[in-house]
């Protein structure tokens, strides 16, 4: 009895010790735990056991078999040739229950706390091309400069193309043949009035009378070609505007120069110029096993660690998971979302991930704020 008090002892120690009993399914068993020493502490008042009871016949395939094997009723006195030993089977059960408890409590923790190494990328990267053919006048950027949506990168041909855009806009503010046509067809429909009125006064002949009306009826069509010409003058200087912004190349995201390719003087023919990458937010990439798919989803949070900067634990969101399994690694990638608005980590990382059951709203991204380790 004092070997099977000391086991259970040692197993209530282990169990309040193990982290797996932080949790609130860990005070549960570690409750069950305590019933059931208790109730082997009691009996020694109910049960006698064989004091020349051998190390070697207490052995057998499971432990608590074994203590089982020790223990006799306080009813029965064994004979001097019989070594006869019983032990409540609900107490062998109890016992059993509680190591399996014990034991799948701690795969759950260790589960939950496991890290999957990770490597923190630009959330895109952009190769910058030109979409016609030019020489580079200018090239507003150099390596590791930071640049918003919108900065002018680089121009080609500029003179040339603001030439053109100058010419169409001259064209376009061209109204002085409107207006003096506005007034001849004026002064024609006054004409006209007077016409009709000396006509019907035998005071005009209907030759006199025609050509006065068909006067203004041209003047009212050069109006409109006017108009029209004026019109065809705005589209050009739509489509000049539009040409002469494909030669002055801005920049589609804010982020960093990561490479420049060409200089001033070449000429550009669909080579790339210039590359950049988006590094707010960040991209994180992960590969878990297989035995994690389904466990992982859209908007739950994750802590990650990069190398650097000090180990800092940051708070990311997963933004997609792969829905097919690599047959040949038995592995599937997800994506996280890492915001990082002041530039703080540099992307090409390597990282530890740890996911964690709370997810969240899209809308609702985690900002990158230190987490306290």
């Amino acid at each position: 009895m004092n070997r099977l008090s000391t086991w259970m002892a040692k197993l209530w120690k282990k169990a309040r010790s193990h982290r797996a009993f932080r949790s609130a399914r860990g005070d549960y068993i570690l409750i069950f735990i305590g019933l059931v020493f208790l109730s082997v502490a009691a009996l020694p008042a109910l049960v006698h056991i064989d004091s020349s009871t051998s190390a070697s016949e207490m052995a057998s395939d499971a432990r608590v078999a074994s203590l089982a094997s020790s223990a006799a009723p306080m009813d029965h006195v064994p004979d001097s040739g019989t070594r006869e030993t019983t032990i409540p089977e609900a107490l062998v059960e109890w016992v059993r229950q509680a190591e399996f408890d014990v034991a799948e409590a701690a795969v759950l923790e260790e589960t939950a706390a496991m890290e999957f190494d990770c490597m923190v990328e630009p959330w895109e990267e952009i190769s910058i091309r030109s979409t016609v053919v030019g020489r580079i006048d200018t090239i507003n950027v150099e390596r590791a400069d930071v640049v918003e949506a919108g900065d002018l990168l680089l121009e080609l041909d500029a003179d040339l193309a603001r030439a053109d855009l100058e010419l169409a806009q001259k064209r376009a503010d061209m109204v002085a043949s409107i207006r003096s046509l506005e007034v001849r067809r004026s002064l024609g429909a006054r004409r006209e009035g007077r016409a009709v009125e000396l006509y019907s006064q035998n005071a005009l002949t209907l030759d006199a009378k025609d050509e006065i009306l068909a006067e203004k009826e041209i003047a009212t069509y050069d109006l409109e070609d006017a108009r029209d010409r004026h019109a065809l003058a705005k589209l050009q200087l739509t489509r000049e505007r539009a040409r002469y912004e494909k030669r002055r190349i801005r920049s589609p995201v804010t982020g960093i120069v990561t490479d420049r390719l060409m200089t001033v003087g070449e000429v550009v023919d669909d080579e790339v110029v210039l590359k950049i990458a988006q590094i707010d937010p960040l991209r994180v990439e992960v590969i878990l096993p297989a035995i994690e798919f389904g466990n992982i989803h859209r908007g739950m949070k994750a802590a990650v660690t990069p190398e650097i900067p000090g180990d800092k634990v940051l708070v990311a969101t997963v933004h997609l998971v792969d829905r097919i399994i690599d047959s040949a690694s038995g592995t599937f990638g997800a994506q996280l979302e890492l915001p990082n608005p002041n530039h703080e980590i540099p992307a090409g990382l390597r990282c530890r991930v740890q996911f964690m059951d709370v997810p969240v709203e899209q809308d609702e991204l985690a900002r990158a704020e230190p987490i306290e380790p």
